[in-house]
């Protein structure tokens, strides 16, 4: 038992769940048609403690979220068999507590209006892995809407 989690298991049995819920890491689900542009996210987050799971259009994205709802999903804006932003509120319906950040190399004032009014960050494209990380880590100390 690690050191952390005997401390808590003496002190109080209640504090393991508190212990184990602030290290957990966090379930990210990366979306994006472009397999490189995935995977450059994925590695990213895997090296910062995220678990990780991929879609490749919005249909297999829905699977993953009805399958095990992340707390995190990184979203491109264009995938090919989907609206995005439709996506964003099947997210919302089904996994109410995710977080949701929104990829885009076109970020038209009509969307950039709709994303602050759904309150997701967007990651302009193309974007630096320093910046990636940064977003990351204020969405998800944020709250999930």
């Amino acid at each position: 038992m690690t050191g952390q989690l005997a401390q808590a298991v003496r002190r109080d049995p209640r504090d393991i769940s508190e212990w184990t819920e602030k290290s957990a890491a966090p379930r990210t689900l990366v979306v994006d048609d472009e397999p490189l542009v995935r995977w450059a996210i994925a590695e990213t987050l895997a090296s910062l403690g995220h678990e990780i799971s991929e879609a490749g259009d919005a249909a297999a994205a829905r699977q993953a979220i009805l399958a095990e709802p992340p707390d995190l999903v990184m979203l491109d804006l264009r995938l090919p068999d989907s609206d995005s932003l439709d996506l964003a509120r099947f997210v919302r319906a089904h996994a109410p507590n995710a977080r949701i950040v929104l990829m885009t190399a076109f970020g038209t004032s009509e969307i950039l209006e709709e994303t602050a009014a759904l309150r997701i960050p967007v990651l302009p494209k193309p974007f630096d892995l320093s910046e990636l990380a940064a977003i990351v880590g204020r969405t998800l100390s944020s709250s999930p809407r």
